[in-house]
């Protein structure tokens, strides 16, 4: 059975995806990915695009069809966000574990959460009591504070009104040393 390379056409005949020449993962890539947005209306996929909801495939008789995990659902009701407070920043944090590495999770039933809600959360309980005017100020941070969200600097997702997704990584690093 050959792998599947990039750029590579998939058989499209109905047969091909019945009778198990192609693995799991192909189906799967097949159901997913090749079918336009619009074929899949009734899934959930369709009715929200940036939802972080998966399809999964199976495989019938009758052919691929798709099926919506409702455990998927039901555990995607809350966002796992991580932050990071690396070059000084963790000396304004609490707890020294917190700073190397914070995971907490946030309910995304009420409504999403921007950078400015999480700098608001992270000054309000993370940062030392008499140190919230070193992190933030008027609902963003300090100058000297460089943000970087997923390996980016915030400054090009937006800055404040970037909405954080399931799995994030928001890391505050100080520029500003002594010397």
């Amino acid at each position: 059975m050959s792998s599947l390379e990039k750029g590579e056409e998939i058989p499209q005949s109905k047969d091909t995806l019945t009778n198990g020449s192609l693995s799991m993962a192909e189906r799967k890539y097949h159901s997913v990915v090749t079918k336009p947005l619009a074929k899949r209306k009734g899934s959930a996929v369709a009715k929200d695009a940036a939802s972080s909801e998966t399809v999964d495939s199976s495989s019938k008789d009758s052919g691929v069809t798709e099926s919506l995990d409702k455990e998927s659902v039901d555990k995607k009701s809350y966002l796992r966000i991580r932050t990071k407070y690396t070059s000084g920043m963790e000396l304004l944090i609490r707890d020294k574990e917190t700073a190397l590495d914070h995971v907490f999770e946030i309910n995304v039933k009420t409504e999403p959460m921007n950078m400015k809600d999480l700098i608001k959360y992270v000054g309000e309980t993370l940062v030392l009591d008499g140190k919230q005017s070193a992190f933030s100020r008027e609902e963003s941070i300090c100058p000297g504070i460089m943000v970087i969200i997923n390996e980016c600097d915030w400054e090009v997702m937006d800055d404040l009104e970037y909405v954080l997704q399931d799995g994030d990584v928001v890391e505050f690093i100080s520029t500003l040393h002594g010397g």
